[in-house]
């Protein structure tokens, strides 16, 4: 097994940079081929329906709807995580790597990046000279739950 300790997966959606904790991360897969439920989709607040996560439903949420991203088809790794009330799922383009903690630098977010009255994120990490939105699950479920 190996040691998740200290480290954060960096990956991106529309270009954006977002690092997320490894301990938090349950998978990463190729998103070809699954089938989503679509029944219990409600696309108003980015649901986009469930799918099977070992032999068990988990929700598939759009994470380019609740970050106002634009849409694009670039979206085709699958990634779950832990969250507050169990296991969910988001699309992502692409995981760059895992890195060590220590080579980020944590920044909170500007107040005059901070938009809206509530947002799904607080922090970045700055890693090679790119600011990172630090990817929260439990965080973004709270805003998944407002929108």
């Amino acid at each position: 097994m190996i040691d998740s300790e200290g480290k954060r997966v960096v990956f991106r959606i529309a270009d954006i940079g977002f690092s997320l904790a490894v301990d938090v991360l349950i998978e990463t897969r190729e998103a070809d081929g699954v089938e989503i439920d679509k029944s219990t989709a409600d696309l108003n607040r980015g649901l986009l329906g469930q799918i099977l996560f070992r032999d068990a439903a988990v929700p598939l949420w759009d994470v380019r709807h609740l970050l106002d991203l634009p849409y694009a088809d670039d979206d085709k790794v699958l990634v779950f995580v832990f969250g507050t009330d169990g296991v969910w799922a988001f699309l992502i383009e692409i995981v760059v790597g895992v890195v060590l903690a220590v080579d980020f630098q944590r920044c909170d977010v500007p107040v005059l990046l901070l938009t809206r009255d509530r947002q799904p994120f607080t922090s970045i990490d700055v890693w090679h000279n790119e600011p990172l939105v630090c990817f929260e699950p439990a965080l973004v479920e709270r805003f998944m739950v407002q929108v």
